[in-house]
């Protein structure tokens, strides 16, 4: 079934906690849902059952869903964000809600990733950039850690372990006060909460944090995606690993435990 409003060649479609959107061959946007912060980007806050256009943004290429913010890359490598803003998940210096789109990054974006209260993206020279909430220090940037650590422009995230900058991203994810990255040579690394193994280290101690470590187990990495408080890859040989929290099974290998480490996911 197709949604009304959502004409063909649609390129790549997004579902976040309440909304979706979908990205057009010809670089538009459309998206349908709740609409409280200003998320489906048509310059009102009324929900709507079907799809709407997203305001004056043309040439996306991709697009991404956090918790009630939504960001687009477009073919200028520009990254723009709308909607939910009180934590600076937006990046354009302030804490405002926006209804339409609103510049983050006006160059070099490979792909961006907003996640419940902060976005991070991938930039085409191999560093990565994180902006929003950074209580956790999921920025990434050797700062945050209280609960007014908000970050509203975009800062760099710092190397392994504190070591100059991150370089080698192909690719970022983010979830609840968590970010990791995917380097080309297959390792990840993750930055922010830690408190149900997220930085997958092989301990829940410390409890977070603000630079990136690397996940224990993974060498190979393809591609990389994150959830709530876990994530997981797949690998070369196209198994599924997880880490993080398991209380629910998310970990994917028969049990409920926090996984410290990469787990393979059995199927």
């Amino acid at each position: 079934m197709t949604p009304n409003g959502f004409e063909a060649n649609v390129k790549q479609m997004v579902v976040g906690y309440s909304n979706g959107c979908g990205v057009f061959a010809d670089g538009s946007a459309k998206c349908w849902g709740y609409n409280y912060y200003g998320q489906l980007g048509n310059g009102l806050t009324t929900d709507s059952k079907t799809p709407v256009a997203v305001t004056g943004l043309t040439d996306a290429k991709q697009l991404g869903l956090g918790y009630y913010t939504v960001c687009a890359r477009k073919g200028d490598g520009s990254a723009y964000c709308w909607g939910y803003n009180t934590n600076g998940m937006i990046g354009d210096g302030t804490t405002t809600n926006r209804s339409t789109p609103t510049l983050a990054i006006a160059s070099g974006v490979a792909s961006v990733a907003p996640g419940y209260y902060h976005t991070c993206a991938a930039m085409t020279d191999g560093t990565a950039k994180c902006w929003g909430q950074n209580t956790n220090g999921e920025i990434g940037n050797g700062a945050g850690g209280s609960s007014a650590s908000n970050v509203t422009s975009p800062a760099t995230v710092s190397g392994i372990d504190g070591a100059g900058q991150l370089s080698g991203v192909a690719e970022v994810c983010t979830g609840y006060g968590i970010s990791c990255a995917r380097l080309s040579d297959g390792r990840v690394a993750c930055w922010g909460r830690n408190n149900y193994g997220q930085l997958g280290i092989g301990s829940t101690t410390p409890s977070s944090a603000n630079v990136p470590k690397l996940v224990g187990g993974i060498t190979a990495a393809t591609k990389l995606v994150c959830g709530y408080q876990h994530a997981c890859v797949i690998d070369v040989d196209n198994q599924v690993k997880c880490w993080g929290d398991g209380q629910y099974g998310q970990i994917g290998n028969g049990g409920t435990a926090v996984a410290t480490t990469a787990q393979l996911a059995t199927f």
